[in-house]
């Protein structure tokens, strides 16, 4: 995001157009093509492989003194290391290669600096990709050099810390280690999982599925911030394969069981690549509601724009296409679209749409919370707050659970800091809370 004014008088002159030249023996790689282009690949590989070998990105730090240890290092561990080895007076212990350009691999600069070392210690995050690629130039090459990595305290698992790399260097020094080892995490420490914003729109569209459905039904999630509906007590995502999944793994499922399918996609990730599947689902004649989460905007990822935004807040950039009119167009009779606030009308969407056959597809629309707050300067004038104790109160905490909610004491109440004013909560229980106009 762009913060404060924008001098565009200081932006880059655009680039200048140049006529393409046309040349299908380059570009249209049909088999023949193809063939002779592998071998200019080779060729541009070649020249990458002696870039990597003169790359300022790869480096190597000679200690003052003597010694045949090395460690080669890349990615966030370069920093964890420097911050291990300079903490402890550890940097004369060992030759280091920083490599920041990894691929192709710098062959001939890795033997250098093996060559000089008896023992090299490969420090990288994830995978033991470059330790692999380094044991095996070792066996090419023929070098007496003694490969270590991954082992109990560096594993492939999770992330490293200057912590984890100071202990592994002790032990591979052969130095007392300087560091405690970690505190265990205390037994009843409570979860703090990723939730649904207070006022999400998914969580109203997820509560009334369940109330609908129940257990009764499998719920195909999809990429996007609606997928933490797997969290109880929603419990809206039964599986997840990739972005645009939703529906063909619903549809396959649909096929495969007895029991409803929904499946939940958002507007963003419908437009990127949920289509296809739809589309797919209806020439296929599957048995599957799809669920389009429509907030306007691509809010997991910071609100880019999608082609459904509304256009004036896309200005004239780019042209507005409407999901309802796509979703027709592609052969779907039975489409309904509902406020997503509006518990009233989603339930009789859902319950209409619940015993038909073939592909239904539900439309529920409202603006994400943030994008309304932030981008369309949106806030609700009122907040809920609880009128009456007692079980409908606590049914609504149990079933809603809205981030809002909190316990005090044996009661329930609202933080109005961070309820938005959905007034979700005075639909699913309206004996338990009322609204009360937004303070300050």
């Amino acid at each position: 995001h762009l913060r404060g004014p924008v001098d565009f008088d200081a932006l880059p002159e655009p680039q200048p157009k140049k006529d393409f030249q046309r040349d299908p023996a380059r570009f249209v790689p049909v088999p023949a093509v193809a063939r002779r282009r592998h071998m200019v690949l080779d060729e541009l590989m070649a020249r990458a492989r002696q870039a990597a070998e003169e790359s300022s990105f790869n480096t190597i730090a000679e200690p003052d003194g003597s010694t045949r240890l090395g460690i080669v290092t890349s990615g966030v561990s370069r920093n964890y290391l420097a911050d291990a080895l300079a903490a402890n007076g550890w940097e004369g212990r060992a030759r280091v290669l920083e490599l920041g350009m990894t691929w192709p691999l710098p062959e001939e600069k890795i033997c250098a600096f093996l060559d000089k070392c008896d023992r090299v210690l490969v420090l990288e995050e994830g995978e033991d990709l470059l330790e692999q690629d380094i044991r095996v130039l070792v066996q090419r090459r023929g070098l007496s050099v003694s490969i270590e990595g991954k082992d109990d305290i560096l594993t492939h698992q999770g992330e490293y810390s200057t912590t984890l790399v100071t202990r592994r260097l002790a032990r591979w020094f052969e130095e007392t280690c300087p560091v405690r080892e970690p505190r265990s995490m205390e037994p009843d420490l409570p979860g703090r999982p990723p939730n649904l914003c207070p006022g999400c729109s998914h969580r109203a569209v997820y509560y009334t599925v369940r109330q609908i459905f129940g257990d009764d039904a499998y719920y195909s999630s999809d990429i996007g911030c609606y997928t933490l509906g797997l969290l109880p007590p929603l419990r809206t995502a039964d599986f997840l394969v990739c972005m645009g999944s939703s529906i063909s793994a619903g549809s396959g499922f649909a096929r495969a069981s007895e029991k409803p399918v929904i499946a939940f996609i958002g507007d963003s990730t419908f437009f990127h690549s949920g289509m296809t599947g739809l589309a797919n689902a209806v020439f296929n004649q599957h048995d599957v509601l799809m669920v389009i989460l429509d907030n306007g905007t691509t809010a997991m990822t910071g609100h880019q724009p999608n082609p459904g935004m509304q256009q004036d807040v896309l200005g004239g950039m780019s042209s507005h296409m409407d999901i309802e009119t796509i979703v027709r167009g592609m052969g779907v009779t039975e489409v309904a679209k509902v406020r997503a606030f509006n518990i009233k009308a989603l339930t009789a969407a859902l319950k209409d749409m619940k015993d038909k056959p073939g592909v239904r597809v539900l439309i529920t629309e409202e603006p994400c919370v943030l994008y309304a707050r932030r981008q369309l300067k949106k806030t609700a004038p009122q907040v809920a707050v609880v009128a009456q104790q007692g079980p409908e109160a606590m049914r609504c905490l149990e079933e809603l659970a809205c981030p809002a909610f909190y316990r005090h004491g044996d009661n329930l109440e609202v933080d109005a800091t961070l309820c938005t004013g959905c007034m979700v909560c005075l639909q699913v229980a309206p004996g338990a809370f009322k609204a009360r106009k937004r303070q300050g």
